[in-house]
This record gives structure tokens, C-alpha cells and sequence, in this order.
């Protein structure tokens, strides 16, 4: 899957900060979505998990009030539930086709470019996963599916399950992938280039650690992920990144997105404010040499395995979820 976009931005920061602190409600999201598509923005990756459904409302507001629709490219997930569809998660048929058609509602939009597993799902056979991504794909509903969140070995299960009856597979995987976490690089990464699976990795900046170095902004003060990803790991690396980037004369986040880019990937990069989205752009206008990739990655050790918390399935996040939809009441 060819996706023609070298950045994309990720939606996660816009919806209600009933949902986490650090989010834009709509009227300071808008101003950002605008300058992003002012930039030339036009791939935009979100999930209907994300403030529970809010992130979506707003983006496919933004997209239709701009007249964006044709030229812009939706990216979406579905596994988890949202406050309107209580209980009802995984990668089942009738979730599947559930969640799909209500995060089209939420969107606004007949179609949605690429629909997202967000996690895998143990306890559905993946084909009956694939074939109901098929049947929404022949629907026109989404333009091709994808998946954030598995292992190389989930995902040659899939293609040869796809393989064998028939069916698309999965057209881009979206990597835990950045200058301080390259685990990927061992068999998923590979795989996906020798499968021509696109790449948006998540994180692209570390939760911001290598556009901020030791810095701390209201994001990374109240993001318990980070540092359940991270520690405090990565000085090194963050050491080199800003010696090279004062040396280009260019931010530390446009040289670390540089260096994404050069792999042939699209990084999901997020915001919230301006300047951020102009230093991510700064980064489609560098490009590195041999020698300076070397140098960023020459610092890098092999870490454990990690990823974002599970959530096993029949569980559900009650706590948040009900703030949300208290919030909506207001």
C-alpha cells in the first residue's frame, strides 16, 4: 500500500480534556487542524477510543467545514468501545461492521481511507477479522485496513490467512518506532517493507523526549505512558539528536523526523501547539546523509519489548468512559 503523504497527523491531542489534561477541546483544536492543512496537511490519523469518539467528531468537522474531503486521507482504529457503543469491542464480525459504520457517523464522511485494528485480538480467529474488513472494503465503506499494535509473527498469521482464502491483507501496520525504540527493525519492520505494508509509526518524537530532550511540557508531566515506555532512558541518543540538529541549524523534532522519513516511513507526528507542526514540516526539507545516520543510531541499545497497556477484553475502562460521557451530559 503506497501512502503519497510523508507526515501525518495524529488526532489523539484533539477532543476533550475530560478524557486526559493535555487535550484540546474543539475550539483550541480547530486553529491547529487549520494551520496544519495550511501547511499542506492532508493525511490525518486517529481512533474512535480517543476521547471517546470526541477526536473523530471534531476531525471530520474540520475536514468537511475546509472542503477537504477528496484530498484528504482518513485514518481511523476500532477494538476498544466507545461511550455509545458500551461493551461491544474486539475484532469480531459484528464489532467490526459496528464500529466502522459509527465512527463514519462521527466522521461525516461515506468512507473512510484506512480503518485500524488497535490491538489484536486473542479471541477471534483472524479470519473472521479479515473477512470482515473484505466485506466492508467491497462495501466502499474503508479503502484498505490496517493494524497498530502487532507482532511480526500476528502479522504473517494474517497474511497467510488472507493468503489462503483469498482476501486483502493488511495494507499498513503502524510500529512502536523512534531514534530511542528501534525493536521493530528486527522481523516487523522487515517484513512489512518485503510485503509492501506502509509504515506510520506512532510515537515518531517519544512522547515528545526527542523534541524536548530533559524539557517538560504539561503533556509529559501528566502522561504516565511515557514513562512506562521510556524510564528514563534515551540520553544518549537525545545528546547526539541535539548536537546534530544545532549543527544543521534545525530543531531536534524535525532532524528525528528526518531521520524516520529517510526509512521510507510515514511518521504520525501530533500537537499542540503551532510551532510544533512547523518544526515537523522542517523536517521534509532535511535530508540526511550516511554519515549522520550513523551517527544517530550508533548510540542505540537493544531494549525489552514493550508497547502501550492492555487492556484485556472484557474490561472496560468504566472510570474514563463515564467521565466522558458525563462531560457530554454538561
Amino acid at each position: 500500500m503506497k501512502i503519497a503523504a510523508k507526515l501525518c497527523l495524529g488526532c489523539m491531542s484533539f477532543g476533550t480534556s475530560l478524557w486526559r489534561p493535555w487535550v484540546l477541546d474543539e475550539p483550541a483544536a480547530m486553529p491547529l487542524l487549520d494551520k496544519a492543512a495550511d501547511l499542506g496537511v492532508r493525511a490525518f490519523d486517529t481512533a474512535n477510543v480517543y476521547s471517546g469518539g470526541e477526536s473523530e467528531r471534531i476531525l471530520g468537522k474540520f475536514i468537511r467545514s475546509r472542503g477537504l474531503r477528496d484530498e484528504a486521507f482518513i485514518a481511523t482504529k476500532l477494538y476498544y468501545d466507545t461511550p455509545d457503543r458500551l461493551g461491544r469491542k474486539g475484532l469480531g464480525r459484528s464489532n467490526i461492521i459496528g464500529s466502522t459504520e459509527a465512527s463514519l457517523a462521527r466522521l461525516g464522511v461515506d468512507r473512510i481511507d484506512l480503518m485500524q485494528i488497535h490491538r489484536w485480538d486473542e479471541e477471534t480467529p483472524i479470519e473472521e477479522t479479515l473477512e470482515a474488513f473484505a466485506l466492508l472494503v467491497d462495501q466502499g465503506k474503508i479503502g484498505a485496513f490496517g493494524a497498530s499494535n502487532l507482532s511480526a509473527w500476528q502479522l504473517a498469521k494474517a497474511e497467510i490467512a488472507a493468503t489462503r482464502l483469498g482476501l486483502p491483507g493488511f495494507g499498513a501496520v503502524q510500529p512502536h518506532y523512534n531514534l530511542i525504540y528501534r525493536e521493530d527493525e528486527r522481523d516487523l519492520i522487515p517484513l512489512c517493507l518485503e510485503q509492501d505494508i506502509a509504515l506510520l509509526p506512532w510515537s515518531p518524537l517519544a512522547r515528545g523526549r526527542l523534541a524536548r530532550g530533559a524539557a517538560q511540557s504539561a503533556r509529559s508531566q501528566a502522561d504516565d505512558v511515557a514513562t512506562s515506555l521510556y524510564g528514563q532512558g534515551g540520553e544518549a541518543i537525545i545528546s547526539v539528536l541535539q548536537g546534530l540538529a544545532d549543527q544543521m541549524q534545525q530543531s531536534p523534532a524535525a532532524v528525528a523526523l528526518a531521520w524516520l522519513i529517510s526509512k521510507g516511513t510515514t511518521p504520525i507526528f501530533g500537537a499542540t501547539r503551532p510551532e510544533q507542526i512547523e518544526q515537523a514540516f522542517l523536517a521534509l526539507s532535511i535530508t540526511l546523509d550516511d554519515e549522520q545516520v550513523a551517527a544517530l543510531e550508533a548510540p542505540y541499545r537493544a531494549l525489552p519489548v514493550v508497547g502501550l497497556p492492555q487492556t484485556a477484553k472484557n474490561q472496560t475502562p468504566t472510570a474514563t468512559l463515564a467521565r466522558i460521557m458525563e462531560g457530554q451530559k454538561q
